[in-house]
């Protein structure tokens, strides 16, 4: 790409020189088009570094995919989990709800099947709450109920959302679990949890089961 640019500017450079019939003129210019390509090329290096940095580490994702949601970001954002080592992945999705609210529902419409399906696989084999968390959203109600099930033995702030949609499920057994968990959490923690659960509020309020959320939640 570099030596195409030098050949489209040799020209206008050797121009320059022709005109003002200056050669130093001409060799400054010609030697201002190729730092320019060089530049070019640089920046290009910088930009692709940048996406395979996105594509490594999600929470460079996450943010983008905040600013501009869209349906193949989140397609995007996943597979980045799903190879991602990095334990503080959970934690920078809660920094970001909106997103995991976008999240939520398009797994809700069942948009996200195909890349939801590999953190379902991690419930039962490792200790993983991102995969628990993701799991959750899975269209399977045995791994819905798995994934529940791990998030309430060992519960952290970041469960919360997937812990109320999963509230209202409309499979009982995966409803009854989250909810009682949600329940003891509120209970136990209110500081902590009741915040949080408030946020989650709006996007559930006109959703069927939502008053019994409502009603557990201090100070409504």
């Amino acid at each position: 790409m570099a030596l195409v640019w030098l050949l489209l500017l040799w020209p206008v450079t050797a121009m320059v020189s022709l005109v003002v019939r200056n050669p130093l003129l001409g060799s400054l210019s010609l030697a201002a088009a190729v730092a320019m390509v060089a530049l070019g090329a640089l920046g290009k290096s910088l930009i692709m570094d940048r996406i395979v940095d996105r594509r490594t580490f999600p929470w460079g994702l996450m943010g983008a995919v905040a600013s501009y949601p869209s349906l193949d970001g989140y397609r995007e954002l996943l597979a980045a989990m799903l190879v991602t080592r990095d334990r503080t992945t959970l934690t920078q999705l809660g920094w970001h709800p909106a997103l995991a609210h976008d999240l939520i529902r398009h797994a809700r419409l069942g948009r996200l099947r195909p890349e939801i399906k590999p953190f379902s696989i991690r419930v039962r084999r490792r200790r993983d709450p991102l995969a628990w968390a993701l799991a959750s959203l899975d269209t399977d109600g045995y791994v819905r109920e798995a994934a529940v099930t791990a998030m309430a033995a060992r519960p952290r702030p970041e469960f919360v959302p997937f812990l109320v949609e999963r509230s209202l499920d409309w499979v009982p057994p995966v409803r009854e679990r989250a909810f009682t968990a949600l329940s003891t959490l509120l209970a136990t923690h209110p500081s902590v949890y009741g915040p949080l659960v408030r946020l989650e509020l709006p996007r559930i309020e006109r959703r069927k089961g939502a008053g019994r959320i409502v009603s557990v939640v201090p100070g409504r």
